[in-house]
């Protein structure tokens, strides 16, 4: 499949100090996502819910733009961060790797492994792939310790399966 945007985009309208009254963006026009993560629509849904939020809480239309763009903010920060961190798992990735990146790919590689077999991690991982929960419930003590009694495990299954080759 053709994308006509090859790299993610992040315009951060909220660092504006005025912006013009009537008018707002939200959606791809602030942040536009690779598409294979599947969270630019959710994104703008969850972006369109904080407008709602403004609306009727009776902001007014000269302070809407830039209380909606702070909200909008919180809203990308986290598939940002996701997009980001993953788009940073191939070499051909160009631009600032955010510090801490590397680890936490190694740890993400080693949750996709344990939610394909271990219904907790599975749901928890869904949950934070599909905006419902915040990457950090992946680090929570029960989470981690799954993840980690899976990769050991999984360990001496390959090391037995390994000394029963080399037996035969």
């Amino acid at each position: 499949m053709l994308h006509k945007f090859p790299f993610s985009v992040r315009r951060p309208y909220e660092k504006l100090r005025r912006f013009p009254q009537g008018f707002l963006v939200l959606g791809d026009a602030i942040s536009s996502f690779n598409p294979t993560y599947g969270q630019g629509m959710t994104s703008a849904a969850l972006q369109a819910a904080e407008l709602d939020k403004l609306l009727t809480q009776g902001t007014s239309l000269a302070q809407m733009a830039l209380a909606f763009f702070k909200a909008a903010a919180k809203v990308i920060d986290i598939p940002w961060q996701l997009a980001v961190g993953e788009d940073f798992r191939y070499a051909e990735t160009s631009g600032p790797k955010p510090a801490g990146v590397d680890l936490i790919n190694k740890y993400m590689a080693r949750v996709h492994r344990a939610s394909l077999h271990d219904e907790v991690v599975c749901c928890a991982f869904l949950k934070v792939m599909n905006l419902m929960a915040p990457p950090t419930t992946l680090f929570h003590p029960t989470i981690v310790w799954r993840v980690m009694k899976y990769g050991c495990n999984a360990r001496r299954a390959e090391q037995s399966a390994q000394a029963a080759l080399a037996y035969n």
